[in-house]
Formats: structure tokens, C-alpha cells, sequence
């Protein structure tokens, strides 16, 4: 039912926001520069993107184990009832 909630929430959102999600779903995790090179978009789309499926619920941003200074975007684990 989450994952349901999830991609009718993503509908909503903006096409570059549906792009990351798309990228996301397919490579499960990636940094924000590879989001750029993967997507095409400007940084601040990126950014933007982020934000909107971070606010759906269904991208989880974590640090990156490698360096701290950057963020991991992960498509986020939908919990089982």
C-alpha cells in the first residue's frame, strides 16, 4: 500500500523529479554528481528532484561511507505488513 502511495506521489511531481526516480529505481543508490551524469540535469534540478521524492517518501538520503562530505540518494526500502 506504501509503494502504492509512493509512485501516485511521484505522478505528481515534476518531470525531473520523475527522471531521478526513474534513474533511482534502476541503480538503487548514487551521489548527487551521479545523478547529474545519469539524469542530464543541472545540479539545482537535482537538488530540486531530491527534495520532491524525499517528500513522497521513496528517496532516503544518507551520508556516502567513502566521504562524509557528500550524500547518497537511495530509492528507500518500502516496509512489509
Amino acid at each position: 500500500m506504501a509503494e502504492a502511495a509512493g509512485r501516485a506521489c511521484v505522478a505528481r511531481q515534476s518531470v525531473s523529479a520523475r527522471l531521478v526516480y526513474t534513474v533511482l529505481k534502476h541503480e538503487r543508490a548514487l551521489s548527487q554528481s551521479a545523478l547529474i551524469e545519469e539524469s542530464g540535469l543541472s545540479r539545482d534540478s537535482v537538488r530540486r528532484a531530491v527534495d520532491e521524492l524525499r517528500a513522497c517518501d521513496v528517496v532516503e538520503e544518507r551520508p556516502c561511507l567513502t566521504d562524509a562530505r557528500r550524500r547518497t540518494y537511495r530509492f528507500a526500502e518500502v516496509e512489509s505488513a
